[in-house]
Parts: C-alpha cells; structure tokens; sequence
C-alpha cells in the first residue's frame, strides 16, 4: 500500500494547524480512518463508512495542560478532490479553528454579514488556498 501525500494547513499567522492526507483509494483512506478515529475516540460502524472526505477534529493537550499546535486531520482520496469536497471539508476546519481557537464556541454566525462571518470566511480561504496550492506541487491535481 502506497503512503498517502501529507501536508499541513493553518490560519495565516496561526500556529494551529490541520494535517492534510490524501489517499490514493477510499479503502486506504477507511483504513486509516478506522486506526486513527478509535486513537482520537471517533466511532463509526464499519459497515456505513460511506463518505467521500472526513474532517477529524480534536484538541490535542500536552502533560502540562498546553494545547498543541495539531487541532485536526482532513482526509481525501484522489477519487474525490473537487473544489466541493475540499471546501466542505474545509468548512469543518474552519468551524473547529472557530470554535477552539477564536472562542467563538457557538461558532455562531448571524443574517447579517459582520466582522465573524469575514472572519470564518478569511479562514476557509486560506485553508482551502493551500490545500490547492499544495495539491498541484505534490502532483496530486495534475
């Protein structure tokens, strides 16, 4: 089974980031999926493993009670990485980076387009803006 291609993406100026894995089948993303998601607690029935991109998120807290910079795990697989997915996932890291780092707990956003709507928006380019990037010096998008 070959490795998947690895890489990070974070907010600009963060040092909070997700770890990127790009599969080359579902099965060796599910693989993965079902290793990892017990180790971080993420349960599953095995036999309705049907989606096509996963955005694992978590808090990663050290012996001295100090989160650590790695807050999630998005995985893909090259059968699957339109713009869609890839944002959608996105989106899911955006909500965590929300949640967990700007304390934005709720991640609430209103009708109206203000300062915590940019703020996600802001967010959700640069993830989705690197993954992309990456994407096409990794070989992955041809």
């Amino acid at each position: 089974m070959s490795k998947p291609v690895e890489f990070i993406v974070r907010r600009r100026r963060s040092r909070y980031f997700f770890k990127v894995s790009v599969f080359n089948t579902k099965s060796q993303m599910y693989t993965y999926f079902r290793k990892r998601g017990k180790s971080i607690g993420l349960k599953r029935n095995d036999n309705k493993l049907d989606f096509f991109g996963i955005c694992m998120c978590y808090e990663h807290i050290d012996i001295q009670n100090k989160r650590m910079p790695d807050i999630g795990e998005v995985l893909l697989f090259r059968g699957k990485i339109g713009a869609g997915i890839v944002a959608h996932e996105m989106l899911h890291a955006a909500l965590h980076y929300e949640r967990l780092v700007s304390k934005n707990e709720q991640a609430t956003f209103t009708n109206n387009i203000g300062k915590e709507e940019e703020r996600l928006a802001y967010c959700l380019t640069d993830l989705v803006r690197q993954f992309t990037v990456k994407a096409y010096e990794l070989g992955i998008y041809p």
